[in-house]
C-alpha cells in the first residue's frame, strides 16, 4: 500500500502538500504550483495510492454504520 509519505519524497515535497492536492483542499493558480499539483496526481496514479477508506471515516466520524445492543437477559430483550 503506497502512503503519502512515499509520493512525497518521490515528489520532493512535504507530505502535507501532497495530503492537501490529493484531497482537492487548496486550488492553486500559479504555473509552479499547478504543475506541482499535476506531477503529484500523476505520481500518485503511477504508484497505485488509493485512500484510507477507515482513516477517511474516522476522521470525519462518518462510518456509515449502525449498532445493534441486545441484552442477554431474556426479559429485558425488546426483540422477539
Amino acid at each position: 500500500m503506497v502512503t503519502l509519505a512515499e509520493i512525497a519524497k518521490k515528489a520532493g515535497v512535504s507530505t502535507i502538500v501532497v495530503s492537501r492536492i490529493l484531497n482537492g483542499g487548496k486550488v492553486y493558480r500559479q504555473k509552479k504550483a499547478v504543475a506541482r499539483a499535476e506531477k503529484i496526481r500523476n505520481l500518485a496514479a503511477e504508484m497505485g495510492y488509493r485512500p484510507n477508506l477507515a482513516a477517511q471515516s474516522i476522521r470525519s466520524g462518518k462510518t456509515g454504520n449502525i449498532g445493534l445492543l441486545m441484552s442477554v437477559q431474556s426479559s429485558r430483550l425488546l426483540l422477539p
